[in-house]
């Protein structure tokens, strides 16, 4: 034990922390086992001694990229054994990068995917390819079984299906002689044990098919041989350029690289190293992966900038394809990209002005029509000719209550109410009234003649004064307001005469009667047709057309009636 930590702090102390720079991605389906093997390099580890020694360590980034050091069991679901990482099985919340480090002195970043498996009879996220020649003969291995990573868990020999139908179980699966009829997805499925479980895992190979006397041109898609592409200072770029190179990744000669040239000197070229998945914000590199679909076999080959520069403008960036039959090429020519400008001071104070003088516009339009509300609704309705009082089977616009001892009343209530009132609602705007002691035959009974007329009317006025109210007066203003308040078939509209101070004698359901039905009788200056008096009785009381007929206003009485109450 003390020289195994002497021969550990010694390479520590000479070698130091030192950062490897492989990078591999690595496919797997939840529910199956996986594996990672940490790809430990002789140049950093002295001898396969110190190997059986040391196990590594394993790290996995957490969404900060931080490293999180992996508690591993034995027994667990993921264990390690040797150089390896194992999974029984693994699950989706695996997925992301892995670190291993040995000996403090090599390091390497593994990428985990794992991917749900769809229902089909086989899934092609981690699907292989293999190539074959029609008329030759071919021999498909199972990647699972053959990887010497599994070969201490698998039990039995693998089971091999086309699509999904099942072929047989062998080791491998040969064909005397390939036919065109032979391409197509084969899947071979392995049993492994592990701590006295069975896991089922299956890998699938797209087998392509190759005419030997046919050799595909390849091609980069797209018609543009030139593209412009903005790029923003600072910022990072990705140049894509994707190619069909036909049905075998084995094309011999096959070619496909980036390159750049200065704009002003077209002779000298540089080229660009391979992306190694290592953290380079200075760097420029190429990243090539393949994709298969529908046999067709297409390369991407990605021209990374991590940061672009002012200095990378300075040049021409070109896609080059190519085999023994045909060449190819895309031109990529960056552009700045021009930073939206801010808005000027004149522009923002200008807007702002505009937005503050709209804004008060809008409010001031809102107070105007709050102050001016029954100003425009009864123009509203004189220029429509809006009529409320049509086919309601009513036949009074109000009934008048005159809520005062009839014997006690003062000579300019009296007038109010028996002339004023009717003269101005009728004779004036075309209402009809009903009022008890000019339109009520004496000697019938009180009480049934009130409700009815109430019953007809479509709306109920209330003439509030200083005097006591009358048993008839009570009865019209009670059964006024049960039809008003419960059976909501009527509105009340209250008139204050003159202004009252005992408010003892007023039923209590009058207080449930909104403020803004109140009107107010302010003596001369509520005589003219047009004062606010009687635009708030003509407010409140049902949208009539007014009368054509000469203006009632004209008639002696009403100025007779001004000078009264001078």
């Amino acid at each position: 034990m003390e020289c195994q930590s002497v021969i550990f702090w010694s390479l520590m102390l000479v070698n130091g922390l030192t950062t490897g720079n492989a990078f591999e991605y690595i496919c797997a389906y939840e529910g199956e086992p996986s594996q990672i093997k940490c790809p430990v390099t002789h140049k950093s580890t002295p001898g396969d001694f110190q190997k059986t020694i040391f196990a590594p360590a394993w790290y996995k980034k957490n969404e900060s990229n931080g490293l999180m050091k992996l508690a591993l069991e034995t027994t667990g679901r993921i264990t390690s054994e040797k150089f390896s990482l194992q999974f029984w099985p693994a699950q989706a919340n695996d997925t992301g990068t892995y670190l291993c480090i040995h000996l403090n002195i090599s390091s390497s970043e593994l990428s985990l995917h794992v991917h749900r498996r769809n229902e089909d009879c086989y899934s092609s996220d981690c699907t292989y390819s293999n190539n074959g020649m029609i008329s030759k003969s071919f021999t498909m291995q199972c990647e699972v079984f053959t990887n010497k990573k599994w070969s201490d868990y698998i039990t039995g020999v693998p089971a091999w299906y086309k699509g999904c139908n099942f072929l047989k179980k062998e080791e491998r699966l040969h064909f005397d002689e390939l036919q065109k009829s032979d391409a197509g997805n084969y899947t071979c499925e392995v049993t492994l044990t592990h701590a006295g479980k069975d896991f089922s895992i299956k890998r699938t190979t797209y087998l392509m098919l190759e005419d030997p006397h046919e050799m595909t041109k390849p091609k980069i898609l797209g018609e543009d041989i030139i593209h412009n592409v903005e790029a923003e200072i600072g910022k990072e770029l990705r140049l894509n350029c994707t190619a069909f190179v036909g049905y075998s990744n084995k094309s011999k000669g096959l070619i496909f690289f980036w390159f750049k040239k200065e704009n002003s000197d077209y002779e000298n070229e540089s080229f660009f190293d391979p992306c190694n998945g290592m953290s380079n914000k200075e760097m420029q590199c190429e990243n090539i992966f393949t994709k298969v679909v529908e046999g067709k076999i297409y390369f991407i080959n990605e021209l990374q900038f991590q940061i672009v520069q002012e200095e990378d403008l300075k040049y021409t960036y070109i896609c080059k394809l190519g085999n023994t039959i045909q060449n190819d090429n895309r031109t990529y020519i960056l552009r700045k990209k021009e930073k939206t400008p801010d808005i000027s001071k004149h522009v923002f104070t200008t807007g702002m002005t505009v937005a503050v003088v709209f804004s008060s516009i809008a409010i001031v339009m809102v107070i105007m029509c709050l102050i001016f509300r029954v100003d425009l609704v009864l123009l509203y309705r004189d220029l429509t000719g809006k009529d409320e009082t049509l086919a309601d089977e009513k036949e009074f616009d109000a009934y008048v209550s005159y809520l005062n001892e009839y014997m006690l009343a003062s000579e300019e209530e009296r007038e109010f109410v028996l002339q004023i009132l009717p003269n101005a609602l009728e004779k004036h705007f075309g209402y009809k009234l009903c009022i008890f002691e000019r339109d009520v035959t004496p000697g019938g009974a009180i009480v049934d003649d009130i409700h009815s007329f109430i019953e007809k009317s479509r709306r109920l006025i209330i003439v509030l004064t200083r005097n006591y109210m009358s048993d008839k007066a009570m009865y019209e203003i009670e059964s006024g307001l049960h039809i008003a308040l419960v059976e909501k078939k009527i509105q009340v509209i209250l008139i204050e005469f003159k202004p009252l101070r005992d408010f003892k004698f007023i039923p209590d359901a009058l207080s449930l009667l909104q403020s803004k039905r109140i009107v107010k009788w302010k003596a001369k200056n509520s005589v003219p047709p047009n004062s606010r008096f009687w635009k708030n009785v003509r407010y409140l009381m049902p949208a009539k057309p007014a009368k054509s007929s000469a203006n009632m206003f004209s008639n002696p009485l009403f100025w007779v009636q001004k000078c009264i109450y001078r």
